[in-house]
């Protein structure tokens, strides 16, 4: 029996890279539909709005006859914002769509008692990975998105080293990295050269791939992070911003890779997922803190070691990344299945 086919149009994405989008790369494993993009919106049978759509007012205004128009004509419409949105202006933007996916946690909206989407999931970059645990593929691109790069690991999961049961994180082998902290950023967010800085005195040098204060011969943002932090100690990692349950996909390549993230954001990122015991953290109240770990770290055996043992998922974590993919494959399946 032939997979049905779902017309897809994505959000400011060229139609050649739609079916790279991780939304769609993440269902196409998990449901029976064959995705097919196209070039007009009110073609669609699926419609993945984005963050554009929820800052830009005038393009909101352009699109939105657009999106009634597939509305009518029975097609699904959804909303993934990739980042720190209000609940507020999800629940004023949102509320008729068919399926709204952010960072915001789901108590927050309550299932449209405060106005909010009817159909809201709390469902992150860092969560597309196959359910499989026994081979550890992540689903995700290196970029976060699928946009870019290619799902390498989909191809070569042996290389990404085994992060859940922490035997990939092994302090004498940890030690012997040629790199000691490696640094991806394209712009200027606080506090990205504080930490830069921070690290430098520490270190003595940290390696930057970025665009934003890079010093490496590589070409800046032309070499992916598979290729460096598998030789890095350490993964200088903020996100763009502290927000309620804002945590992309940042932790996840540090661990993945072996690396230490350094980390800003929420004191408790993904608590059902990472033991933050297992996180450096950036203060801009007590950087000596920072440093005294960064230094004993790597310089105190003892101390390196005790930091190794900790585990870095918490107890469940697997469960509950599959229960958010479930989550998603079923109510997914549940719209498309109204397709005609």
């Amino acid at each position: 029996m032939k997979n049905k086919k779902i017309k897809i149009w994505i959000d400011k994405m060229e139609v050649d890279s739609m079916k790279k989008y991780w939304l769609i790369r993440c269902l196409k494993t998990a449901l029976p539909y064959d995705f097919v993009p196209v070039r007009d919106l009110i073609d669609a049978d699926l419609v993945i709005l984005r963050d554009r759509y929820l800052i830009n007012v005038r393009y909101r205004k352009l699109l939105t006859p657009q999106i009634k128009k597939a509305s009518d004509k029975g097609a699904i419409i959804t909303l993934f914002s990739g980042e720190n949105r209000s609940d507020t202006m999800i629940k004023e933007l949102c509320t008729d769509f068919d399926l709204c996916i952010g960072f915001r946690h789901e108590n927050e909206f309550h299932y449209n008692q405060s106005g909010g989407p009817k159909n809201y999931l709390r469902y992150t970059y860092g969560m597309a990975i196959n359910t499989n645990f026994e081979k550890h593929r992540l689903l995700l691109s290196e970029e976060g998105n699928g946009e870019i790069r290619s799902a390498y690991y989909d191809e070569n999961p042996s290389e990404k080293g085994d992060f859940l049961d922490n035997s990939f994180h092994i302090y004498e082998k940890w030690l012997r990295r040629k790199g000691n902290a490696a640094f991806f950023a394209k712009h200027t967010h606080f506090p990205r050269k504080e930490i830069f800085d921070l690290c430098k005195e520490v270190l003595g040098n940290v390696d930057s791939y970025g665009e934003y204060l890079h010093n490496t011969e590589v070409e800046p943002m032309k070499i992916p992070k598979f290729e460096v932090l598998p030789n890095a100690k350490f993964n200088i990692c903020p996100e763009n911003a502290i927000g309620v349950g804002y945590c992309t996909e940042k932790l996840y390549h540090a661990f993945i890779h072996g690396c230490i993230p350094i980390y800003y954001g929420e004191p408790d990122p993904e608590p059902k997922i990472f033991n933050k015991e297992r996180i450096l953290f950036y203060n801009p109240k007590n950087e000596d803190e920072l440093k005294e770990q960064i230094y004993k770290i790597v310089n105190d055996k003892n101390y390196g070691e005790e930091f190794f043992a900790k585990p870095i998922l918490v107890d469940g974590a697997e469960a509950h990344i599959k229960l958010k993919n479930e989550q998603l494959k079923k109510i997914m399946h549940n719209l498309l299945k109204k397709v005609k």
